[in-house]
């Protein structure tokens, strides 16, 4: 038996003697008090018989309850601390040079997931099971990094992070992005598109190239087209799109600027869903601030209204700082 289970279970045998003790003490108190003769009634109606003070076997009881109970919490703490501190080691193994602290004052009761809505929940011709997600990797792309874990329901970010004492004990979060078990679409089907709007800001290219190489090389998309020049770019006198490929993305990282064009303005609906039926397009990506977000949620909620298997993905950037 480890050191921790014998600690454990000489707590619990603490709590067991302190309760049968307790149950002793109120059956003897009452059986006296049964046997005792009943006090006649005080001549004032007014008067309010005073409590008794607690016996010194009934406050040693309450003691020794207090105690177990703390003793129990102290245990659990160690226990809890013991595995943080192996989960640190791992991550730090050169550590901060300091030793963890309970927030004894700071706690978390329940947590809420907001909600995800499916494909699947509005679009009955959309119902379907892909494939096993397998997480290859395309060979012939040396520079993806391969998953090397799988997302469930449960697996998510805490939305508030700042805490204080007293506050309340609930807190909402946001499930993670990243590769799930069972995949909604079948990746060799799968044609999809990228557009980056409003503002020039660092890093464009590489989101494109990173969509790219993660869609043809783990996922087995089919085909990722590159839409010009911003929303303006869904219409027919727009410029045509671009192919992307593993080559075509090749070294855009060190590109500043957006391969594909940016623009403000251009968003029309009908066009844009005119174009993604057109060119069957069943996942787009777009790069965009605020704004540009709106306007994808517009897209997202004309697809779900016209039930057409089609998923909106917004990929947040700004050179506003908003």
């Amino acid at each position: 038996m480890s050191s921790s289970s014998f600690a454990a279970g000489v707590v619990a045998g603490v709590g067991a003697a302190a309760a049968g003790y307790a149950l002793y003490v109120l059956y003897k108190t009452r059986a006296e008090l049964a046997a005792e003769p009943s006090a006649p009634p005080h001549e004032d109606p007014a008067y309010v018989q005073p409590v008794p003070e607690p016996s010194a076997m009934e406050q040693t009881v309450s003691a020794l309850r207090s105690e177990a109970a703390h003793g129990r919490a102290k245990e659990q703490w160690k226990v809890a601390k013991e595995v943080l501190a192996e989960s640190f080691k791992r991550n730090h193994p050169k550590g901060f040079g300091c030793d963890v602290v309970e927030a004894d004052q700071v706690r978390i009761d329940h947590i809420f997931l907001l909600p995800v809505p499916h494909l699947g929940e509005y679009c009955p011709s959309c119902v379907s099971v892909g494939p096993a997600n397998r997480m290859g990797l395309n060979k012939d792309d040396t520079m993806q990094q391969q998953y090397n874990q799988l997302l469930g329901s449960q697996d998510l970010v805490i939305g508030d992070i700042v805490r204080k004492p007293g506050g309340e004990p609930v807190t909402r979060a946001y499930l993670r992005g990243g590769p799930r078990k069972l995949l909604h679409f079948q990746p060799k089907e799968v044609r999809a598109a990228i557009v980056t709007c409003g503002g020039l800001c660092p890093g464009l290219n590489n989101i494109i190239q990173n969509i790219v190489r993660t869609l043809i090389s783990l996922y087995g998309a089919s085909t990722v087209l590159g839409i010009r020049g911003g929303y303006a770019g869904f219409h027919p006198d727009g410029l045509p799109p671009m192919d992307l490929t593993l080559e075509s993305v090749a070294g855009i990282n060190l590109i500043g600027g957006t391969i594909l064009g940016s623009g403000r303005g251009g968003f029309d609906v009908d066009v844009i869903m005119a174009f993604l039926r057109k060119h069957r397009i069943s996942q787009l990506y777009v790069v965009g601030g605020d704004g540009t977000h709106r306007a994808a949620n517009k897209v997202a909620e004309e697809a779900r209204r016209l039930q057409v298997n089609i998923a909106v993905v917004g990929v947040p950037k700004t050179i506003d700082n908003d």
